[in-house]
């Protein structure tokens, strides 16, 4: 009985320091797609440009971008926080009730946190557009459409560690 747990233990430790050395892949453990031709990152969309924002709308828009950063860097660090305590629980051998309904409690927090960073990112969204006039909203609903279209069109079912389907 005793050669029997030392050799379980003998295996068990053998193989968790073999483990510690390898990186993680990722969350299915498939390896980053290449990049890729027919998936490129999007432009970056300069609104002040595109909208002939006025200097004035300028420094207005600045200040609500500012204060949404205040409002949000702690819920993000709040987020943070707690998806690492989710890691932790979830990487751990064992597994109980208590540790699963702690993930389940933490998983419902991080996603108040995501609604409260989404709140604030809509409400801030409503501000800048308080500042614009007709013809520059009417740019930026187009500006939102072109994007939604766009992304729509190179996300469409691919799993996002999948090769694009143009380069197998």
């Amino acid at each position: 009985m005793k050669k029997l747990l030392l050799t379980a233990g003998l295996i068990a430790l053998t193989t968790t320091a073999a483990m510690a050395g390898e990186p993680p892949k990722g969350p299915c453990d498939c390896p980053p797609p290449p990049p890729c031709a027919h998936r490129p990152a999007p432009p970056k969309v300069d609104l002040d440009k595109k909208l002939n924002l006025t200097d004035a709308q300028k420094v207005k828009a600045r200040e609500i971008r500012m204060e949404g950063h205040k409002q949000i860097k702690p819920l993000f660090e709040q987020l943070q926080t707690k998806q690492d305590q989710k890691r932790a629980l979830m990487n751990s051998t064992v597994t109980s009730k208590e540790q699963i309904e702690m993930i389940d409690k933490l998983n419902s927090e991080i996603n108040t946190l995501k609604r409260q960073i989404h709140e604030i990112r809509v409400k801030n969204m409503k501000e800048f557009e308080s500042i614009l006039t007709d013809k520059q909203k009417k740019t930026l609903d187009k500006i939102k459409m072109d994007s939604r279209k766009d992304f729509q069109k190179h996300h469409k079912g691919n799993h996002p560690h999948r090769p694009c389907p143009y380069c197998k």
